[in-house]
């Protein structure tokens, strides 16, 4: 059997699996074990588990202990086969700096952060879409087996009322619900599309509702872990800054380049950067934050434990906007249970009276 070895890395080595890859790197980096030591330890426990994914992880780590060399940019290529950019970037730019824990470490808070937004999104989301998904389906049981039914003991002249519409729900499930279900669908698709695609002049206004003020500010806070990361390594601001704008997200990179032009050409710290740049990011408290501690001493840890509240004070925000369309699904499945009952009873009441 051929190995799907092209698959993207981000399916072969997630969010999670890097965070648990990272981890392990970390602990024995700080042991002052050597990086393809590391490797090989890494190597061995994906041997021990088996399994095809982990196969193409194996043949993925030995090409980055292949190409692991004495550069940062040398290491930032062999990890960029397992890594995204901005998580290669770091590592390799700590690596230059003589201190690749640091690189790993904050690399691990970029991977743990995506988990845990994920895993936010799954728990905050997933009730509601699951209980969207079980009114559609109830909606279709009654279109195709209770009206079907009704019409045919109903009388030839028909139905009115509520209980007509319940009589012809096919025809009009059969009518709207592709109608509705295209419509979703699109919608849903254009919108995942967008956050990293769409930059146009209006997106600085849709970044101000949900889901793109979700998607902002978390978008905001692990730019500014891994921009911290980089001043640990000493990197300077316009340099990281450069760095950060090389990512493959269209609008992400859009707002860094923005904040380069006024960081760069007029000397502003970055706070006043991405002030004058008027893109709404990270956030208009962050951008006040920034700009008072940019210059302070010790601006990096201040940076990094700001990006952490932030991601967590995010979440929360997530949770409870998931709750608030909690009520609204649960609302709409109270309303579709309240018409089924009065509709049922209206059609049985008219059957009844009909057929004398």
């Amino acid at each position: 059997m051929k190995l799907p070895l092209e698959l993207p890395k981000s399916i072969v080595f997630s969010a999670k699996e890097r965070g648990a890859i990272y981890n392990t790197m970390e602990m024995l980096l700080e042991a002052k074990t050597p990086v393809p030591s590391v490797i090989n330890l890494l190597i061995k426990q994906y041997e021990r588990r088996g399994g095809i994914l982990n196969k193409i992880r194996i043949a993925r780590l030995l090409s980055v202990r292949e190409r692991l060399g004495g550069s940062g940019e040398e290491i930032e290529k062999a990890f960029s086969i397992i890594s995204p950019d901005e998580e290669a970037a770091i590592i390799g730019a700590a690596a230059a700096s003589k201190n690749p824990a640091l690189g790993i470490a904050t690399a691990k808070e970029i991977a743990t952060g995506a988990v845990e937004t994920g895993a936010t999104f799954i728990r905050a989301l997933g009730y509601p879409i699951g209980l969207f998904f079980a009114i559609g389906g109830f909606a279709t049981f009654l279109a195709t087996i209770i009206a079907p039914l009704l019409r045919d003991i109903a009388p030839e002249s028909g139905l009115n009322g509520l209980g007509g519409i319940l009589v012809n729900l096919d025809s009009i499930l059969a009518i709207v619900g592709p109608l509705f279900f295209f419509s979703v669908l699109l919608t849903t698709v254009w919108i995942s599309w967008s956050f990293k695609n769409f930059t146009r002049p209006s997106r600085v206004q849709l970044d101000k509702i949900f889901p793109w003020s979700i998607y902002r500010r978390i978008q905001g806070a692990l730019f500014l872990i891994t921009f911290a990361g980089f001043l640990k390594a000493d990197i300077k601001t316009p340099d990281a800054l450069m760095r950060l704008a090389e990512t493959k997200n269209r609008w992400l990179a859009s707002r860094i380049k923005a904040a380069i032009v006024f960081n760069r050409g007029k000397g502003t710290n970055l706070g006043q950067s991405f002030s004058a740049a008027n893109q709404g990011f990270p956030d208009a408290d962050m951008i006040d934050f920034l700009t008072l501690v940019s210059e302070a001493e010790g601006f990096e840890d201040n940076a990094y434990i700001l990006a952490k509240r932030w991601l967590d004070q995010t979440l929360e925000k997530l949770k409870a906007l998931a709750a608030l369309l909690n009520i609204f699904v649960l609302g709409s499945a109270s309303a579709l249970i309240v018409f089924i009952i009065y509709s049922l009873y209206d059609a049985i009441g008219q059957i009844r009276s009909l057929l004398g």
